[in-house]
């Protein structure tokens, strides 16, 4: 079992152990500010081969050695153990060989480059590999059909709900897309994973799951006359008849829920005409409403 991902509701035995191999790990120690999503291409089956490869020497097909490993990854289909199981392959004050980011595209006849060069996420330092400022995790499938073959309120997408709320506490990385919704895509000119995933919802989920099983019977409850005009939401839920207007009940609290509250919007997936405007006292509660 893993040291760094005890017992959870859905991991009850914590995540599997299965130790990348160590010419697999970066030299340094990882100080994690960003999450970073990837699909290892691999099919949704019984048999979860990324973390067997990530245990051994990886050699391509010209018979290079190929460095390279995740912090976690969670299963698709039935496997070992069952949909949705998390296995650790890199302990997390360890650097991954996941996340480097390509910083110049191809050379081209001209020997020009950064055509396609890719930047730092928001709160990570260029000058530091970011294998050692982040935590990735692999979620079985290809990227050109993950946001089908995981679906949302399924055990794979669950269990990466939790991962993402649970590392982002552990570690204060703000729930925001730019955050803790990191895609590979982002980071290599030669990726596209985690394709079409809506990492945002999965963003929108943590805070939901934050709030209700971290604060369980700590909401404060709407007043009636504050609400006038308005309809009484669950956290983050969008009012179905104004998609620009959301509630999002606060709580007291010392510790940072959300990050920066001028990301709350870019947490909850609201479009940048909107205006968020905080009402009371509380520590974390918002109005949203359209921009006039």
């Amino acid at each position: 079992m893993s040291d760094d991902y005890g017992p959870s509701r859905l991991q009850p035995c914590g995540a599997k152990y299965v130790p990348a191999h160590p010419d697999n790990i970066h030299a340094g120690v990882n100080k994690p500010k960003v999450l970073v999503w990837h699909t290892p291409e691999e099919p949704v089956d019984a048999t979860e081969t990324t973390p067997e490869l990530f245990s051994r020497k990886i050699f391509g097909e010209d018979g290079m050695q190929r460095l390279a490993s995740t912090s976690y990854y969670i299963s698709g289909g039935a496997g070992t153990f069952g949909d949705g199981d998390l296995y650790q392959c890199v302990r997390e004050h360890e650097c991954a060989i996941a996340n480097g980011v390509t910083t110049r595209g191809f050379l081209d006849a001209a020997g020009l480059s950064d055509l396609n060069g890719k930047t730092y996420p928001a709160g990570t330092d260029p000058a530091i590999s970011l294998n050692c400022q982040s935590l990735s995790v692999e979620l079985e499938g290809f990227a050109r059909e993950i946001h089908k073959t995981m679906v949302r309120g399924g055990e794979q997408w669950r269990a990466a709900v939790e991962w993402c709320e649970s590392r982002a506490w552990k570690y204060d990385i703000p729930l925001t897309l730019e955050r803790a919704g990191v895609s590979h895509a982002q980071l290599s000119v030669w990726r596209t994973d985690p394709g079409k995933l809506d990492r945002a919802q999965i963003i929108r989920d943590a805070i939901a799951l934050r709030l209700t099983e971290r604060f369980d019977g700590a909401l404060e409850e709407l007043e009636d006359g504050m609400a006038a005009g308005f309809v009484k939401l669950a956290p983050g839920e969008a009012d179905p008849g104004d998609p620009n207007r959301v509630w999002l009940v606060g709580l007291h609290s010392k510790r940072k829920m959300f990050g920066e509250r001028s990301d709350l919007a870019n947490a909850l997936g609201i479009p940048n005409n909107v205006k968020i405007i905080k009402k009371r006292t509380l520590d974390r509660l918002y109005q949203v409403t359209p921009v006039k």
